[in-house]
């Protein structure tokens, strides 16, 4: 199996072709370089916050200006971003093109996260769609950071693996992979990769942080001797919020074979299963 790990650019798309048409551009290169497996970053559902068909009433309370003044300010209330980051829209939207993308390049798409509601809960939850563009199956984070906790976001332990063509995929969703039982449980279910979709969130590129903690990846994959695909978002998505993109791919020895060029450059890298 060729699998294409994405650092996606969350460009702000005001309307939906917009977006689509960036997906498929992504999904169209990694087709044409063979692969067999598209993986996308952490919080995909950012980049479609203000589309068109986006439910905005959150932002009538106050000018968007102000919303972004009162983050700067603040740096860690983002209470006022729930009602954002979790509308039935966005999830249609996420869930159609990457069904109606699937099929169309007989790809298998991982679709990177996005927030859904379910029984009055909130999940941060991950898709897998299939060469034909069914559902294969879905998985939710299970280790929170403040926000998530703050919003009232629910942990799930699920580190059951996803059957992808002929090979079990793991999935660790960004601070998931901080926990090595975690990773272990995953891999004792029989998975021969770790995908760990992240986001890469800092308040601006010279933020101060500790680059060891953007790594337990290679720890992971060493303690386990299993093969870890980590992408990352990258760039503004508007003040105050910037993604570094940090994407790697390790092998089974927790030895970096590829990373992009930039922290902030949207690029596609690659593995084949036969490197791991």
């Amino acid at each position: 199996m060729k699998i294409a790990i994405v650092q996606l650019n969350l460009n702000q798309y005001r309307y939906f072709d917009q977006y689509v048409n960036h997906m498929e551009n992504i999904i169209s290169k990694a087709k044409d370089n063979n692969a067999d497996l598209v993986v996308f970053p952490e919080d995909i559902n950012l980049c479609i916050l203000w589309t068109k068909y986006n439910d905005i009433a959150a932002l009538s309370i106050k000018p968007i200006l102000e919303h972004i003044f009162e983050f700067i300010i603040s740096r860690i209330n983002l209470s006022w971003m729930k009602a954002l980051v979790a509308t039935d829209k966005q999830k249609n939207i996420i869930e159609s093109v990457f069904m109606y993308l699937s099929k169309k390049y007989e790809i298998n798409i991982c679709s990177g996260t996005y927030y859904i509601k379910k029984n009055n809960n909130l999940y941060n939850v991950c898709s897998f769609y299939s060469r034909d563009g069914g559902l294969i199956d879905q998985r939710y984070k299970y280790k929170l950071v403040g926000i998530e906790k703050a919003w009232g976001v629910k942990s799930v332990y699920n580190p059951e693996t996803v059957q992808i063509d002929n090979t079990k995929v793991g999935l660790a969703i960004c601070f998931d992979i901080n926990d090595p039982e975690y990773t272990k449980k995953i891999v004792d279910n029989g998975a021969e990769v770790i995908l760990v979709p992240s986001n890469g969130y800092r308040i601006f590129p010279w933020y101060p942080f500790d680059e060891s903690k953007e790594t337990p990846h290679r720890d992971r994959a060493r303690e386990n001797n299993v093969p870890i695909l980590r992408p990352y978002c990258c760039g503004w998505l508007f003040p105050g919020l910037y993604f570094r993109g940090s994407s790697e791919i390790v092998n089974k020895k927790g030895l970096v074979l590829a990373k992009p060029s930039s922290k902030d450059k949207e690029e596609i890298l690659y593995f084949n299963m036969e490197d791991a």
